[in-house]
């Protein structure tokens, strides 16, 4: 739909997708694997705070992906849904190289009901 749209007009699109709730989830989910690491972590803002819990499965993947900013909304928009049952694949983030993925883990899983500082002495 946005395809070679600028990344700032994809990025406002996204966010008012975003605003139309569930109606919109079909229209953002093709943008989860886009080339730019803005538009993917825009996305996967908006998925996130829609709070649909069936989106579990298709945020999960986005975790590993190589930019930080991804990874970091990836981790934040899965905690905002609030299901304890993804502790297990955002304590690694507690290791991640970078500080700002770090620290969403630790809001995230905070955010779960879990002390970070315990399970990061549970990974030494």
């Amino acid at each position: 739909m946005f395809t070679g749209w600028n990344q700032n007009v994809r990025n406002f699109a996204i966010t008012a997708l975003e605003k139309l709730g569930d109606a919109s989830v079909d229209k953002l989910i093709p943008y989860l694997p886009d080339k730019n690491p803005d538009v993917r972590a825009y996305t996967i803002r908006a998925l996130g705070e829609l709070g649909d819990a069936s989106l579990v499965d298709k945020l999960i993947p986005c975790l590993p992906d190589e930019n930080p900013n991804v990874r970091s909304s990836a981790i934040t928009a899965l905690a905002k849904l609030g299901d304890a049952s993804l502790v297990d694949k955002l304590i690694p983030f507690l290791q991640d190289k970078a500080s700002d993925v770090r620290g969403s883990a630790r809001v995230a899983l905070r955010n779960l009901g879990y002390d970070p500082d315990t399970l990061i002495k549970s990974l030494l």
